[in-house]
């Protein structure tokens, strides 16, 4: 089975109507798993990963989340501390770096605060355009206009 076929399996559970309630301690609306992080050490000390997400995509990248919940996995450990820089680096070879720069108190967490940063490219660019005589500038709910029917 693929690593993408794995990740729904894996994540069931914890989805919002499963077995086991994840939430956010303080934001409770941030709940359940968006991704799946398929991690191994490799010899160079860099963290080699595969990022999947629904439904059945690969993360291109190292992945800054992943970045930073390696770097809390391995500070609750009692494996990195404070200026410890960790690599990520995903199956097709992008790489990230972590920094662990502090510890916070999330709820009745200690959370790590870390600094990623890794190489980038321009893939696109746009324009929006905003017409002044548009009634609806800053954007508009349908019961602006629907009134209590929405």
């Amino acid at each position: 089975m693929k690593l993408t076929g794995v990740m729904p399996a894996l994540v069931t559970p914890f989805d919002a109507d499963g077995i086991i309630d994840i939430a956010h301690p303080e934001t409770p609306e941030i709940n359940g798993i968006a991704y799946v992080m398929f991690r191994s050490d490799e010899l160079d000390g860099a963290i080699r990963t595969c990022t999947t997400l629904k439904p059945g995509r690969v993360d291109r990248s190292p992945c800054g989340t992943g970045s930073n919940s390696n770097m809390a996995v391995r500070y609750a450990q009692g494996l990195v501390q404070k200026g410890d820089v960790l690599r990520s680096r995903s199956i097709i070879g992008g790489e990230f770096t972590a920094e662990l720069i502090g510890t916070q108190q999330v709820g009745p967490f200690e959370a790590t605060c870390s600094i990623v940063a890794g190489q980038r490219w321009i893939y696109g660019f746009s324009q929006i355009g905003l017409d002044p005589t548009d009634p609806f500038q800053t954007g508009f709910a349908l019961s602006d206009t629907w009134g209590s029917a929405f």
